[in-house]
């Protein structure tokens, strides 16, 4: 009689033991024992994929960013979509821009509100960030990382209709049945010729490469407004104003976005990214919350992570073997 497990002879009846479900024979040092039962590999694989792995409410509304949270690490989602922990450590870099966006969105609705006003407001806001404890190069640096996004942002403010459409858009809208709602907030709407141009504000590093193409900001936010103000999209545009350098994503005649970077072609397509939406909420209801298995991959993505650095993960490599136990 040979182990289902290991496929060699049981010579000694006393070392074996028989699978809880399917009975068959086994080593018992080869079996997979839970609770006092024993199970051969098979069976326990199914046993553990039928099984519901966490207890959990999916909300009824789900912000954009967290789907990239998903898509990077479906845990770092769990603990933030779901649990609602916080990723309360907030740095000097979302500071500065949440407080920089404030200040574009009052210049964007009031001409009167100059770059002299805006470079005032923004000395004010910079002295409450002392608790930040910056070193002196990294002050330096942040400081006049703020300056220069102001400066570039007044030269395409220039550029822009001088009322826009609308600013700090809060859209939320609909990607399936059964499904929860997307929520976005899109930076600046202007209506030109019966269509919409959208602007999103960036003080960041810039998207490139393959990334442009997988990042579901720009296709998401553009069905977003379609769906909100049921008036077709003509282009979106990232504005990074730290380089001052755009990406473009301008409508095509199928109904695609295509950014052109240096002869490079970068399409996307609002309704193929809904489709991926819909399979990831697919996975989030099925409670698919596991941690890529490519920790070298992850080595970044966690070296970020807040959660990470607070002790509520241990990382990829501890935290995904706690997850299959």
């Amino acid at each position: 009689m040979n182990c289902k497990n290991c496929n060699q002879p049981i010579a000694d009846a006393r070392k074996e033991v028989k699978c809880t479900i399917c009975k068959a024979n086994l080593h018992r040092n080869c079996s997979i024992k839970e609770n006092d039962l024993h199970y051969c590999d098979i069976c326990f694989t199914v046993k553990e994929q039928e099984k519901p792995r966490i207890d959990f409410e999916i909300p009824a509304v789900i912000r954009r960013s967290y789907i990239e949270d998903y898509k990077a690490c479906p845990y770092k989602f769990y603990l933030t979509a779901i649990r609602g922990i916080n990723d309360d450590s907030e740095t000097i870099y979302n500071r500065l821009g949440i407080d920089l966006h404030s200040l574009f969105e009052q210049a964007s609705n009031d001409r009167n509100y100059t770059l002299p006003d805006m470079l005032v407001d923004y000395a004010s806001l910079w002295s409450s960030y002392e608790v930040f404890g910056l070193s002196d190069e990294l002050k330096d640096s942040m400081y006049n990382r703020g300056i220069l996004c102001i400066h570039n942002f007044y030269n395409v403010l220039s550029l822009l209709p001088e009322i826009p459409y609308a600013t700090e858009v809060q859209t939320v809208f609909d990607v399936g049945k059964d499904l929860p709602q997307i929520s976005a907030t899109i930076d600046r709407v202007d209506l030109i010729d019966n269509m919409l141009e959208l602007s999103d504000w960036k003080t960041g590093q810039m998207l490139v490469g393959k990334k442009l193409t997988t990042d579901m900001q720009a296709p998401l936010y553009i069905y977003g407004a379609e769906s909100h103000f049921n008036i077709p999209v003509r282009k979106f545009t990232f504005w990074y104003l730290q380089d001052n350098k755009t990406r473009v994503f301008e409508r095509q005649t199928d109904g695609s976005f295509v950014c052109t970077v240096k002869n490079r072609i970068y399409r996307i397509h609002p309704n193929n990214a809904v489709k991926e939406v819909q399979s990831l909420f697919s996975q989030i209801k099925k409670g698919n919350f596991n941690i890529p298995n490519d920790t070298k991959k992850m080595y970044y993505t966690c070296k970020i992570c807040n959660h990470q650095k607070s002790g509520r993960c241990e990382g990829a490599d501890i935290q995904a073997w706690k997850q299959l136990q």
